[in-house]
């Protein structure tokens, strides 16, 4: 059964046993928050287009900040 869009979730999004999938056209917006966004704490973040996951490179680059925020336990991380 397919998930029902919402605000949260729009049409063409959802999980599918955990494995996030997005089958809408990839946008610069989108591409931006999901490859570089230091607002978002996760390292592994859904891909932009298809299955699966992508990394958030902003934490890469920067991996102390990535385990300072992990410590203090803020959200997203």
């Amino acid at each position: 059964m397919a998930d029902q869009p919402t605000p949260e979730k729009p049409g063409g999004t959802g999980d599918w046993h955990g494995l996030p999938h997005d089958v809408r056209p990839p946008t610069l917006a989108r591409n931006r928050s999901r490859y570089w966004n230091p607002e978002d704490g996760r390292f592994f973040t859904p891909k932009v287009f298809g299955a699966g996951w992508t990394v958030n490179v902003y934490w890469v680059i920067h991996p102390l900040r990535y385990v300072r925020r992990r410590r203090q336990g803020r959200p997203g991380a």
